[in-house]
């Protein structure tokens, strides 16, 4: 089977019209090993924000296992795991908040998500 896990079609990124990744196409089938390499200024951090719904494209289409990461975001992160080299700190939330925002990225409901955070944070 080669079906591809991560399909990039014409992916651009421009912020304050400067372009930062310009029409890149890709294919990575099911099973691959991929790297990003390339001198810093490349693209290669904006290119994995991008695969996981961090930022939105300016132009161009992402296919992560058949989801879009910006409208599918909660169902691709319960089958992908991502941890950047220099984790975002979220300095607006609480810990409370933070944390029911990671359990509801994992599917919890509103509900569930405010018991289980509960229940972790009085243990």
């Amino acid at each position: 089977m080669n079906e591809q896990v991560i399909k990039i079609h014409n992916l651009s990124k421009f912020i304050q019209s400067k372009a930062i990744v310009t029409r890149m196409n890709l294919d990575i089938p099911r099973g691959t090993l991929f790297g990003l390499l390339g001198p810093n200024g490349a693209g290669k951090s904006t290119t994995l924000k991008l695969l996981t719904g961090n930022l939105k494209p300016t132009s161009g289409d992402i296919s992560i296992m058949g989801l879009n990461p910006w409208k599918d975001r909660v169902e691709l992160f319960r089958k992908v795991g991502y941890l950047p080299q220099n984790p975002s700190l979220h300095r607006e939330k609480t810990v409370f908040q933070f944390l029911r925002y990671m359990a509801r990225l994992k599917g919890y409901s509103r509900s569930e998500s405010k018991y289980q955070v509960r229940d972790i944070l009085d243990q």
